[in-house]
């Protein structure tokens, strides 16, 4: 994790500190194709913060928020962690079926705050990447639903094939150009490669 001069200057002293997570997702809307950012996070209360410079808002936790362990490792691998929320807010029902999530930009910062006066020290970048799944578990009646967001790291960027930048939908994305409406290249592209055909 990444943490900025006023949290590495907080760390070393050794003074309590309480620790909250925020994690922003660009997700697309379903309909019009449209950004739709959102940002969550594990405190109390919606908020404005500014990990990255410029102020989002953050919607407040309401259940579960919880992060999986996060792990790092050099090289080409792609990295997977999980965050789980509570699934019944409207802004959480809004991020998983009102927006298409899947490979949608997202990352996760952890925010420090003094545990004196509450004060906000500053933020650490825990994890940029992708969102890969985010699957909801209905509850049982009196129980709370929760949904798993999976995030990979930006090393999923370098996975992605030139057959996906060529459907019909990424077609269409610019200016309503409907070229290939009947094309799908994944449905019929083969290669035979130490094998006979057929």
């Amino acid at each position: 994790m990444r943490w900025d001069i006023a949290c590495q200057a907080h760390l070393q002293t050794r003074q309590p500190f309480r620790r909250e997570w925020l994690l922003w997702v660009e997700a697309r809307n379903r309909t019009t194709s449209a950004l739709e950012p959102l940002g969550l996070w594990s405190g109390p209360d919606d908020a404005a913060l500014a990990p990255k410079g410029a102020s989002r808002v953050y919607h407040g936790r309401q259940g579960t928020f919880e992060v999986g362990a996060l792990s790092y490792a050099a090289g080409t691998s792609i990295g997977e962690c999980s965050v789980t929320v509570g699934a019944n807010t409207p802004e959480v029902q809004q991020l998983l079926r009102g927006t298409d999530t899947r490979f949608a930009e997202a990352d996760l910062f952890c925010a420090l705050f003094s545990a004196e006066t509450n004060a906000l020290l500053g933020f650490g970048e825990a994890w940029t990447g992708f969102v890969d799944a985010a699957p909801i578990t209905i509850a049982e009646v009196g129980g709370t639903s929760t949904a798993t967001i999976t995030l990979l790291s930006s090393m999923r960027a370098g996975t992605e094939l030139p057959a996906s930048k060529k459907s019909d939908e990424m077609q269409t994305l610019r200016q309503g150009d409907r070229f290939r409406q009947y094309a799908n290249p994944s449905s019929y592209a083969h290669d035979w490669w130490g094998a006979k055909r057929g």
